[in-house]
């Protein structure tokens, strides 16, 4: 950090401290001018304060320690009399005079189902469980005679060749001495 942002840094926080004492100077002073030291500003008017002014108010009042004050919440205003009364008692009305309809007096030819139907619904519920049973004895009996499938790996003809090499005892010499021979150098050993 240079010499220069030093300073100004330093300017800076001398700034804010000033000006933070100076706003709490000046709000000393208009607190004993107008209610005294202990007690908060008094509002003259009826009318709610700004939304600035009240959250600037309850800041200070929360920085400086001082209790809430009360919220006293507006009474409702009462509620009117239910005067109860009951609705006259309607005029009844005469019932209809029963009408003699001719389809009604002979009345509808309707075929009424007959409990076949539901005679063979009964007979296939009662033979559900048996055919459950029958079915979950076969998928048994796949299950265990399954055939396995056997999955081969194609496996690629470079690794096949290199398998084979290893597997010869003389291919393993090759490889031991091929290795000696190509390793790292002797440099980078130590």
């Amino acid at each position: 950090m240079g010499l220069e942002q030093l300073i100004i840094l330093v300017v800076i926080v001398g700034l804010s401290l000033l000006h933070g004492w100076w706003k709490k100077r000046q709000g000393e002073t208009e607190g004993e001018t107008e209610s005294g030291p202990e007690q908060p500003p008094q509002r003259r008017s009826g009318r709610p304060p700004s939304p600035a002014a009240s959250w600037e108010e309850e800041l200070r009042r929360l920085l400086q320690g001082e209790p809430p004050p009360p919220v006293v919440a507006p009474a409702p205003p009462p509620l009117p009399p239910v005067v109860a009364s009951r609705p006259a008692p309607a005029a009844r009305r005469p019932a209809p005079a029963p009408q003699s309809d001719p389809d009604m007096d002979r009345g509808l030819r309707v075929q009424m189902p007959t409990l076949e139907h539901s005679a063979r619904a009964y007979l296939r519920a009662s033979n559900l469980e048996s055919r459950v049973a029958a079915h979950m004895q076969r998928a048994g009996q796949q299950v265990t005679s399954h055939p396995k499938l056997e999955w081969k790996k194609a496996v690629a003809p470079e690794i096949r060749q290199a398998i084979g090499l290893v597997r010869h005892r003389q291919s393993q010499r090759a490889a031991i001495i091929a290795g000696l021979v190509l390793g790292p150098p002797k440099a980078m050993e130590a």
